[in-house]
Order: structure tokens, then C-alpha cells, then sequence
């Protein structure tokens, strides 16, 4: 699932909107929200005209999911929870063994990709087999064992671009986390946010925590969702070897995000907040 923003043209930049072979399918979702500078947001019954073309959109091609909030970099973490939410939902026979969460401006090495599940699936298989002349030498001890918990799919979670080990939590810059928010100094490990992948059983596990969390005003999405929420969870991560490239413009979800910054604009709800450098004045 790629995160985009309606203005961009991410159709065309996608790399594959489907691809499929005997070793591999691949199908390619947008996740998006609705329109941010809709003006009339005061009638219930009001949609502007890029909400509409995105909803027709959907409709021609069905590889949108479509969530109800303000498409705006500050609304990451709804959008990530949006694709969490749309991957547990689904029926088993429909439900993609697999889902990698990207950016827009991310291209992946579709080659390695598949690469690397086979091998992580290999050596799942061997866990496995261990596991299974353990539970063997379990039962002969009459211990009790379910077939439900033997058979239960662990938890997984890799990161592919890159993984962020007791980084600290910024207060200051683009990615600043008020104390009230996020008392602590550190994040938990987490996966960098233009590249992850992970399995059913983590998309679940992550979106039930996310459940009983008070902290969406935390805007760091990675480490809010791989950090935070995995912690909260209780399950690891595993950082793997890079099958995915940031190429980050200005046109991108990030690069639109920096130039706010950089211009001392950001949205906050409905409206813009312009940003005062000099705030402490003596």
C-alpha cells in the first residue's frame, strides 16, 4: 500500500499497479484521506471536487482506500492505522499473505523483495520443525498443548529501508513531539516509515493496540506505530537488508510536509497555523 496525497500524480509514478508471476502477485493500494482545502466543510452534505474525482477514481480502478480525515502529513498515523485496518478487515481467502506499507516518493526492488520473503518464509519453515519435535517431546511429557497455539501465525515485522535503535524523541524541528504528549527521552526500535513490511498476525496485533492508545496527537508516525504500538503489542522487529529507495521531492508527502516548515506554515485541523520563529522575545 503506497501513502499518497490526492495532488500528486502517484498512479503514474507507481511502479507496478499490478504484477504478477508464477512466483509472486503484487497488487498496488493508495492510501489517501479527503480533501484538506475543502472551504465548506461546514455542510454535512458539502464534498469538494477532488474528493469527488477521488471517489471516482476508486470506483474505475478499485485500488483505493479511502479514509475520513484530512489528507495532510500531520494525519500519518490515521493513515497508517487506515491500512492496518483495511488489511485485518479483509476475508482470509481475499487477504494478502503480506503487506508493505510505503511512502510515495519510495521505490522498492521488486526482485529482492520477493527474495527476501523467500528466505524469511524458509526459515520459518525450519522454526518450524523445531518447534515441532519440540511440541513432540511436549505431548510424550503429557504436557498440554493446543493446536490452535501451535499452529498460530507469529508476528512479523522487517524493515527494509531502515531501523531506528533507541532514537532519541526530537522536541524541537519537523518532528517535534511535545513532553505531554510523549513523556519519555527515547523511542522503542522502530522501522523507518517510508518502507515496512509485516504479516497478518503483526497488522492485527498493532491495529488492537492501537485501540487503547491515547497518543494520536504524537505525529512521528514510524516510530509511533512500530515503536510505540509494537512495544505495546509485545512483539519484535527485525531489520533486514534494504529493498527500498526514498526519493524525496518537494511534490512528495514529505517534501510538501519540509516546505511547509520551511515557509513556517502547517495545518492544524481545518485551518493554517503559521509558525512564529520568535517566539521568545527579550
Amino acid at each position: 500500500t503506497i501513502q499518497s496525497q490526492y495532488h500528486i500524480t502517484s498512479r503514474q509514478h507507481a511502479p507496478i499497479p499490478h504484477l504478477k508471476s508464477k512466483n509472486f502477485n503484487i497488487q498496488v493500494k493508495f492510501l489517501v484521506g479527503t480533501d484538506s482545502k475543502n472551504n465548506n466543510k461546514e455542510s454535512t452534505n458539502s464534498i469538494s471536487t477532488l474528493d469527488e474525482q477521488v471517489l471516482k477514481e476508486a470506483q474505475n480502478y478499485n485500488d483505493m482506500i479511502v479514509g475520513d480525515f484530512e489528507d495532510t502529513y500531520e494525519n500519518l498515523v490515521l493513515k497508517s492505522l487506515l491500512g492496518l485496518q483495511w488489511f485485518t478487515d479483509l476475508e482470509d481467502s481475499y487477504r494478502p499473505e503480506y503487506m508493505l506499507l510505503i511512502d510515495d516518493d519510495v521505490s522498492v526492488q521488486v526482485e529482492d523483495l520477493v527474495r527476501l520473503l523467500k528466505n524469511k518464509e524458509e526459515e520459518i519453515d525450519r522454526e518450524k520443525k523445531n518447534n515441532n519435535h519440540q511440541l513432540t517431546f511436549n505431548k510424550r511429557k503429557s504436557l498440554s498443548v493446543s493446536a490452535d497455539s501451535a499452529n498460530e501465525q507469529e508476528p512479523m515485522l522487517l524493515c527494509p529501508w531502515k531501523n531506528a535503535r533507541r532514537a532519541r524523541v526530537s522536541r524541537r524541528g519537523p518532528w517535534a513531539v511535545p513532553v505531554k504528549s510523549y513523556p519519555t527521552n527515547f523511542w522503542p526500535s522502530y522501522c523507518g516509515g517510508a518502507c515496512y513490511l509485516l504479516n497478518f498476525s503483526a497488522a492485527e496485533k498493532l491495529y488492537e493496540a492501537a485501540k487503547t492508545a491515547v497518543a494520536y496527537d504524537v505525529k512521528v508516525e514510524d516510530a509511533f506505530v512500530t515503536g510505540v504500538l509494537r512495544v505495546r503489542a509485545g512483539f519484535d522487529l527485525e531489520s533486514t537488508r534494504p529493498i527500498c529507495q526514498h526519493n524525496l521531492s518537494k511534490d512528495s508527502v514529505t517534501g510538501q510536509f519540509l516546505e511547509n516548515r520551511k515557509n513556517g506554515v502547517l495545518r492544524n485541523g481545518n485551518e493554517q497555523v503559521h509558525i512564529n520563529t520568535f517566539q521568545r522575545m527579550k
